[in-house]
């Protein structure tokens, strides 16, 4: 990362104002350019998911959250960076910071319905594509897995 500031992720407490600032990245990322608001099953379970902040000093710029699925697989979801920031590694360290994580919980696996626009940055990280695109929140995505 070409930065005199470092990127450190961390966790996100549910209800917290960092959480609140979370939202708003969900928001401004994830929903305002396709014209949806967030809300409704976007953050139904949000208060039993792991959610991981990727900071520069005090500012939220990327977000990921941890589902879990089974014992030994999780779900990647919500996962947003800021866009004034790309570029500069801040989706690496969350996925890798996320793997981590994962591993902690006794994961073996990490399974995701990634944007097509993002089906590149995942492969590079080792990830799978599963099957044929879809379309999720108007957008295509796909069924994307890797064994941790």
């Amino acid at each position: 990362m070409t930065s005199d500031q470092d990127v450190v992720v961390r966790e996100i407490e549910f209800g917290s104002r960092e959480y609140e600032a979370e939202l708003k990245l969900r928001q401004d990322v994830l929903r305002t350019p396709l014209g949806l608001v967030l809300g409704g099953k976007d953050i139904a379970t949000d208060d039993v998911e792991l959610h991981l902040g990727a900071f520069l000093g005090s500012r939220l710029v990327g977000v990921v959250m941890m589902r879990l699925v089974s014992a030994d697989q999780v779900q990647m979801r919500q996962v947003a960076v800021d866009p004034t920031v790309h570029g500069r590694g801040i989706g690496r360290a969350l996925v890798d910071a996320f793997e981590d994580a994962a591993r902690e919980e006794g994961a073996t696996e990490i399974i995701m319905d990634a944007r097509v626009t993002a089906q590149p940055f995942y492969a590079k990280l080792g990830y799978e594509t599963l099957g044929e695109a879809f379309i999720l929140s108007t957008i295509p995505h796909v069924k994307m897995r890797k064994s941790i």
